[in-house]
């Protein structure tokens, strides 16, 4: 089970749902600020009373990044989680922990944020090249998480 990340038409990366789940929470400790999705886009399929109630559904749009209902990230938030997943695959590479908050986030990603997930030093490389493969697409830009 996973989370489709997607520009334009087509699926362009697929996500483990677990590691999204673990990878966003990572990023908050890094400094991202998440600034909530977009309610996806609604098609006039069946006339206007199908707009009106996809105006009322983004009115009430929960906003979370945990759900893959083809809901919208926008460019700048895209770009604030990238700052800081690459700031991840640094500290997790070894080569920069910038605070004692970072330095807790990666003490406990086992216990704390995903237990599923084995991280021995090994698995943290591995894990590293993961981070570093979403970064570089939320990188390029807005999404859409399917």
């Amino acid at each position: 089970m996973g989370m489709d990340l997607a520009r334009g038409s087509g699926i362009d990366f697929f996500v483990n749902v677990d590691v999204w789940r673990q990878t966003l929470g990572l990023a908050r400790c890094f400094g991202w600020k998440p600034s909530g999705t977009i309610a996806p886009e609604l098609f006039d399929q069946f006339g206007d009373r199908y707009i009106e109630q996809g105006a009322l559904l983004a009115e009430q749009w929960p906003s979370g990044y945990l759900i893959n209902d083809w809901h919208r990230v926008t460019d700048a938030d895209a770009e604030a989680l990238a700052e800081a997943l690459y700031r991840i695959v640094k500290a997790l590479r070894g080569k920069a922990v910038t605070s004692e908050q970072h330095r807790l986030a990666l003490a406990h990603m086992p216990e704390k944020l995903c237990p599923a997930l084995p991280f021995g030093p090994r698995q943290r490389i591995g894990y590293a090249d993961q981070v570093r493969e979403i970064a570089d697409y939320v990188a390029k830009g807005g999404f859409v998480i399917g």
